[in-house]
């Protein structure tokens, strides 16, 4: 069971990101206000992006340490 989570959690910490990154950042024209957005919005939505899944990363792993923590004790 230990091989199962450990593989399960690399798997998913692997691809994720890469899941989210697949699309890739909006193009001119299917941004918000119809393609007129600032110079340098599309690097702030992939910071952003970025930073939830590490907020997603963090939670996922929270959780996990507090059921290995419940089950020990």
């Amino acid at each position: 069971m230990k091989v199962f989570e450990t593989l399960t959690i690399l798997t998913v910490g692997l691809f994720l990101p890469l899941l989210a990154l697949a699309d890739g950042p909006g193009r001119m024209g299917e941004g918000m206000m119809d393609g007129y957005m600032m110079p340098g919005m599309g690097i702030m939505g992939i910071f952003m992006m970025i930073i939830w899944l590490l907020l997603i990363a963090l939670l996922v792993l929270a959780i996990l340490a507090l059921i290995k923590y419940l089950r020990d004790k």
